[in-house]
Formats: structure tokens, C-alpha cells, sequence
């Protein structure tokens, strides 16, 4: 690297300023005129031959490269064989840059492949000596890299060759670590916007959890309130055959107090009894008969409340069960769902490695079990197999 001037400028003045304004405000007190031209007129030369030094080497490399090219040319036509014209071609320049031009073998070599490296770089040519340009032609260094190097002369940061190799493996460094973070806030990315949609379908499970179990339990209120009513009907009706048992008691109480008063009335025929008749009755056998008619009329209605009760009490119970067997199967369907997709996201984290092509065995007998299963959803929800 060019050696840094010292001056009592400060650099951003320097930047602005002609050869012949710095030469004036450096010694225009210690100088005349005459004197400040010719040292200006030098200046200038120095210039003009740092620039001239600066690029003369990729002129230098393109001309090698002209003769390398001539040479392989003429070679390959008499050889037609381009790797020994090529490998020929590049011991004839070694040797005549050697013996002719008193360049050494390795001279050459450096010459060739900046040229052929930054040909079309400008900005590298412009800024970076040979000495920083031979270590930026690995073809492991990118373009990137070397402008990263460009922009840093051209804001002058001062740095060594040593320096050079260390900068760009920190730089792959640093790229690699935010490529790798880029890379994990992607997968956190699609992460909460799985697990938000994973919510969001649970969610809306739930909500229609809730919206059958309230449905369940309004059905079951309507059912323990007509339970409630065929009780207190089914409680009247007892209560109404349990008077019409008294009713029939009392009179077969009567007709056998009548029956022993007609025995005795028989075996003393002075004594006479007069038989004691309901109003709405002619005789008492007419009171029991119709007695016994509505008590018989009564126990069937009893017998039939009963049955709508145990009708009543049967369908309940099979509301119940089945509605606790609906939420049962509900939550065991979503938790199969949620192990499915479990199982997907394992298998989609498993098949990203090279490993996977050797278990070829493995993943046909997974598809046939997943097949397998596939037929089993289908025939339950009743879907025809294509």
C-alpha cells in the first residue's frame, strides 16, 4: 500500500482542492511564483505516473494474455488437442517472459489471473493496488467481497493486506449469522401463523362444542319438565284410584253387612231391614258394578301413564347417552386430528434431511398404513372411494 502524506490540511479541504491551490496554500509564503509553477508542473507529472503505475499492470496482463492466446492458437492447430495446447501454450509464455522479458514464471501468473479476474472490474482496478488485488482473485472471494473492500478506500479507512482475508471471513461470518437468523424468523414466521390458525380452528370447535352442549341441555330441561308434569299426573291419578279403592272397600264393607243382614233376616223373618241405597244408584250390586267399572277404567289409565312415563324416562336417558357419547367421539375425532397433524409436521421435519432416501422400506409401509387409514375415514363418513 501507498504510504499517507502528512499535511496540515485538514482532508475534506484536500479533497476540494487543485495541485496548484494546495502547492499556493502550502508554500506561497516561503515561494514566489516561478517557483510555486515549476513544483506544481512536478506535482502534476507524479500524479500523472502514480496513475500510469497504478494500471500498468493490468496492461501488462492484457498483453500476456494476447500472447498466451496467440501462442495456444497456432499450437492447437497443428495439435487439435486443447488441453496439451493449452498446458504447451502456457510453458512457451513462462518461458519467453523469462528469457525475453525477464519476468519470472510466478510474476506471470499474477499478472494473468488479476487481469483475468478484474478485467471488468474498474472500481477494484481504480482503488486496489496489485499487491491487494493478487490476494482478492481466489475464486472463493466474491464480487461482493471486493466491493466491500472498493468502499472502504474509497471512504480511506486505512487497513493492511494481512487485514484483508480476516475482514472477509468476518464479514462471511456475520452474513452467515444473520442468513441463519433470516432463516429462524421464517420458521417462527410460519410457526405463529400455524399455531394461530390451530387456535382459530379450535376456537371455532369449541364454539360449536358449546353451542350442542347448550342445545343438549335445553333438550334435556324440556325433557325433566315434561317428566316433572307426567309425575304430578301420573301422582293424581294414584290419588284417584287410591279413593275409588276406598270407595269399592266401603262398598263391599256395605254388601256384606247387607249380605249378613239378609241371612239373618232369613232365619228370623220377624225382623225387617230396609236396604240403604246410593241416591244415584237403584241397587247396591248397581253401586259396586260401576265401582269396579271405573276402578278398572282407572288402573288402565294408571297402567298407561306408567308407560308414558317409562317412555318419557327411557328417551332421556338415550338423549343422555348419546349426547355424552357425541361429545366423547368429538373430542377423541379432534384428537386424532390434532395427532395427525402432529405426525405431519414430524414427517415434513424428517424428509428435509438426505438420510430419508436410504428408509425407502420404512416409507412404503408408512403410505400403506396412512392408505389404510384413509379407507377407514371414508367409509365412516360415508364418502365413495375414487
Amino acid at each position: 500500500m501507498d504510504e499517507k502524506e502528512d499535511n496540515n490540511l485538514p482532508a475534506s479541504q484536500g479533497k476540494s482542492m487543485s495541485i496548484f491551490q494546495l502547492t499556493r496554500a502550502l508554500l506561497a509564503t516561503e515561494l514566489d511564483s516561478a517557483a510555486i509553477g515549476r513544483i506544481v508542473h512536478a506535482a502534476e507529472q507524479i500524479a500523472q505516473s502514480r496513475e500510469r503505475i497504478r494500471t500498468e499492470y493490468m496492461i501488462i496482463g492484457s498483453y500476456l494474455a494476447d500472447i498466451h492466446q496467440t501462442i495456444y492458437i497456432s499450437i492447437n492447430k497443428r495439435l487439435d488437442n486443447p488441453v496439451k495446447a493449452k498446458i504447451q501454450a502456457a510453458k512457451l509464455l513462462n518461458d519467453f517472459a523469462c528469457r525475453a522479458l525477464q519476468i519470472s514464471k510466478s510474476t506471470v501468473t499474477q499478472y494473468l489471473q488479476v487481469y483475468q479476474r478484474f478485467v471488468n472490474s474498474s472500481e477494484a482496478v481504480e482503488f486496489l493496488n496489485l499487491g491487494e488485488l493478487t490476494i482478492l482473485k481466489r475464486s472463493d472471494i466474491s464480487e461482493a467481497e471486493v466491493k466491500l473492500l472498493v468502499d472502504a478506500k474509497k471512504r480511506k479507512e486505512p487497513f493492511s493486506r494481512d487485514e484483508i482475508i480476516p475482514f472477509i471471513e468476518r464479514y462471511r461470518a456475520a452474513n452467515d449469522e444473520i442468513n441463519t437468523l433470516m432463516a429462524q424468523l421464517e420458521t417462527a414466521k410460519e410457526q405463529l401463523a400455524a399455531g394461530t390458525a390451530q387456535k382459530t380452528e379450535l376456537e371455532l370447535e369449541i364454539k360449536y362444542l358449546r353451542e350442542r352442549s347448550s342445545t343438549a341441555d335445553q333438550k334435556e330441561a324440556e325433557h325433566r319438565d315434561a317428566l316433572a308434569a307426567a309425575q304430578l299426573a301420573l301422582d293424581s291419578q294414584s290419588n284417584s284410584v287410591h279413593a275409588l279403592q276406598l270407595a269399592v272397600e266401603r262398598f263391599g264393607r256395605e254388601k256384606a253387612e247387607l249380605e249378613k243382614r239378609i241371612a239373618e233376616m232369613r232365619v228370623r223373618e220377624v225382623v225387617k231391614e230396609v236396604e240403604v241405597v246410593p241416591k244415584e244408584y237403584k241397587s247396591i250390586s248397581d253401586a259396586i258394578t260401576e265401582a269396579s267399572k271405573k276402578l278398572a277404567e282407572t288402573n288402565a289409565e294408571l297402567a298407561k301413564s306408567e308407560q308414558r312415563l317409562a317412555a318419557v324416562k327411557g328417551e332421556i336417558l338415550d338423549n343422555e347417552d348419546g349426547a355424552l357419547k357425541g361429545r366423547q367421539l368429538e373430542n377423541r375425532l379432534a384428537g386424532i386430528k390434532a395427532d395427525i397433524e402432529s405426525v405431519c409436521d414430524k414427517f415434513r421435519t424428517i424428509c428435509t434431511t438426505s438420510a430419508v432416501a436410504r428408509h425407502r422400506g420404512d416409507l412404503h409401509s408408512l403410505r400403506d398404513a396412512a392408505r389404510h387409514f384413509f379407507e377407514l375415514v371414508n367409509n365412516a363418513a360415508g364418502t365413495p372411494q375414487s
